[in-house]
């Protein structure tokens, strides 16, 4: 080839190169204004960073996916100070809520009720029982009530006691009315009130063995002693013990009946340690007896005692029943329902399904609103009637997960670990 046409091939050639580097300089700078134009159809806004779209903690300062392929979210100058803080938790699709059968219902001020489920047994009213006893030395002579059991009215004969020293009592009684109706003749008032104060002595020292004024009264009446002093019933019941013999000795301050009033009778009921801060007198409970099958017998809470039993860890909780018919009878066991109504104290409650209990904590899914939802941690209180109290971790109107939550704590779980990876990525 002669020395011209060299030099026209070379020149081709240069031709070519330099067309393909201006090909691909234009490509290049095209691919970089590409952005730049693209920002500029978003109104020339500045980008200041990239949010991660499941976790707005994390940033990033160029564009990126995360660890599902997502696309990192823009973030513009101005945006930041317009919406604030992105709330904590994380986002769920609208279709996939929907999917999951996700329910919400907004945390309300409630008075909790609920029920203490114990068993107990009816005691004697401790305050009904009397124990009927001799003051003076004798003998029985005769027993009016003669058996355990049988009922008595306030008032009724138990028994007759002859006693020497009460004979001799009531001579000096006779003695001193004598002596006092002869001395309230005389001029002097000294005399007559010495008369008065003989007479007071006597009569008051037949009354500190509890021989009542009718008694008195018929002594005065015959001019004579009686020979036996009558103990009366000091209530209306049965008698429930009867020591008491005929023709036994008895001294003083021996016992010789015991007499119950059953009108009202008591249960003592066996309450746990926890369940202690939320009984107290004047609730309401109902008992079932096996004898009465179908049927609730009603009362009344009346004392929480002080101390618990150390065998059982458990205080007994007195009830008092009515009972005008005498169907309840002592030594009897029962089941007990406590109704417990806090109307006094109003706490932010949930239903119990809102609350998972992992057995070191319970949690909560607040719904933020948009498909926003936050695993929060709350510390419980009492429970019943569905609901639960929340003393710490949500407030009054905000609104909780009450249906598919433990689907929402997994998405929670996995979401957690796939930003933690992203993170972890992304430096």
């Amino acid at each position: 080839m002669n020395p011209g046409g060299r030099g026209r091939v070379v020149l081709v050639a240069a031709l070519v190169a330099a067309l393909g580097v201006g090909i691909g300089l234009g490509l290049f700078l095209g691919r970089r204004a590409g952005p730049a134009g693209e920002a500029k159809k978003e109104g020339d806004r500045k980008v200041l960073f990239y949010r991660n779209p499941m976790d707005p903690s994390i940033t990033s300062d160029k564009p990126m996916k995360d660890s599902m392929g997502m696309d990192y979210i823009p973030v513009y100058a101005g945006e930041e100070k317009d919406k604030g803080p992105a709330p904590p938790g994380f986002t769920i699709e609208p279709e996939k809520i929907q999917k999951l059968g996700v329910r919400v219902e907004e945390v309300k001020l409630r008075a909790i009720s609920h029920t203490f489920r114990t068993v107990g047994k009816i005691e004697y009213d401790e305050r009904k029982v009397a124990s009927v006893q001799s003051k003076v030395a004798g003998w029985i002579e005769k027993l009016h009530v003669n058996t355990t059991g049988q009922a008595v009215r306030k008032g009724d004969p138990l028994l007759e006691i002859y006693s020497p020293e009460l004979v001799s009592t009531q001579r000096e009684y006779l003695l001193a009315l004598e002596n006092r109706e002869k001395l309230s003749a005389s001029p002097f008032p000294e005399v007559r009130a010495a008369g008065e104060t003989t007479f007071d002595a006597a009569r008051q020292r037949l009354r500190f063995w509890d021989i009542s004024d009718e008694d008195i009264a018929r002594i005065e009446k015959t001019g004579s002693p009686s020979r036996t002093m009558v103990l009366r019933s000091p209530v209306k019941g049965v008698i429930v013990e009867k020591p008491a013999l005929q023709g036994m000795a008895v001294m003083p301050g021996q016992a010789l009946f015991k007499a119950a009033d059953t009108s009202t009778v008591w249960l003592h009921a066996d309450v746990y340690e926890y369940e202690v801060p939320h009984v107290r007198a004047g609730q309401r409970a109902h008992m079932e007896l096996a004898g009465f099958p179908g049927e609730k017998f009603w009362g009344t809470v009346v004392f929480v005692y002080p101390f618990l039993q150390a065998e059982t860890r458990t205080t007994k909780v007195r009830i008092e029943f009515p009972n005008p018919t005498g169907r309840l009878k002592p030594e009897m066991y029962a089941t007990v329902e406590i109704h417990v109504h806090e109307k006094e104290r109003k706490t932010p409650a949930v239903p119990e399904s809102a609350v998972l209990d992992s057995g070191k904590r319970q949690v909560v899914f607040v719904d933020h609103g948009e498909g926003r939802f936050e695993a929060r941690e709350v510390t419980t209180g009492a429970r019943g009637d569905g609901y639960v109290q929340v003393l710490k971790g949500v407030k009054e109107g905000e609104k909780v997960v009450t249906s598919a939550n433990f689907l929402l704590d997994a998405e929670s779980n996995v979401r957690s670990a796939l930003s933690k990876f992203g993170e972890a990525a992304s430096r």
